[in-house]
């Protein structure tokens, strides 16, 4: 429920702040992948502060989506892999002092 995410964010906040850490509140976002949760109109809060809700977020060098799709992630990742590709055009393929096997 709603009231036990709250509760854990409360204790993760209290944990930290023993160890001498803090939660960035501009840093954390609030994405919710499962449909019943991301219907309701209640902000989770740090200290007060309302965390930032997002429909999409890159983690680890991954895209994660509110549906949990990887469709967007896949097409991301084909599209970074032609940019890189279409740089070697001039780069390498077209260099005539590079041989074939090289290529």
């Amino acid at each position: 429920t709603e009231e036990e995410l709250n509760q854990c964010i409360r204790r993760l906040e209290e944990t930290t702040q023993e160890w001498g850490l803090t939660i960035s509140v501009k840093k954390t976002k609030q994405l919710n992948q499962n449909f019943k949760i991301s219907s309701t109109n209640e902000a989770m809060k740090i200290r007060g502060e309302e965390i930032e809700r997002v429909s999409e977020f890159t983690y680890l060098g991954s895209l994660l989506t509110e549906d949990a799709k990887s469709t967007k992630e896949i097409n991301r990742r084909i599209g970074l892999g032609a940019a890189r590709f279409q740089q070697l055009q001039g780069s390498v393929w077209d260099q005539t002092s590079i041989g074939l096997k090289t290529k």
